[in-house]
């Protein structure tokens, strides 16, 4: 593993409702790097009861997050990208260990998500926008 960047990414729990969990029967597998065999990391493998409640709370975090105001929402998907761009390089070599990409081809993909969540949060603004007119333009 001399390869191997620290990041809890691979780090052999499952990160569900904002915990890492794991199970005392938990069964993991272990993520190779294609190009050389090493190993990257070791996984765990979800059990149906962690799928499960992933899933329920999910739900749950659903009906929670549809009533957050759209500003907020733009607040937290621009938070989303910065915290990308901060971390581009670790996820991007995570990315080519784990894939076998090209490390330029890997910075670019973490651009692409970096720049799609500004750009979401660019149109939630956008859309208040569309929504509420001052009424001095409403005629009202």
């Amino acid at each position: 593993m001399s390869n191997q960047i620290k990041t809890e990414i691979l780090q052999g729990e499952l990160y569900i409702n904002g915990i890492w969990v794991s199970d005392p029967d938990q069964s993991y597998f272990e993520s190779l790097n294609p190009a050389t065999g090493e190993l990257v990391g070791i996984c765990a493998a979800a059990t149906t009861e962690q799928v499960n409640d992933s899933v329920a709370k999910a739900n749950i975090a659903y009906s929670q997050w549809k009533n957050i105001p759209i500003p907020e929402r733009a607040a937290y998907l621009t938070k989303a990208a910065q915290l990308f761009e901060t971390r581009k390089e670790e996820l991007a070599r995570v990315m080519t260990m784990e894939m076998g990409k090209v490390l330029t081809e890997s910075l670019g993909e973490v651009g692409v998500v970096s720049a799609t969540a500004q750009y979401m949060a660019g149109e939630a603004d956008a859309s208040l926008e569309k929504r509420f007119l001052p009424a001095s333009l409403t005629g009202m």
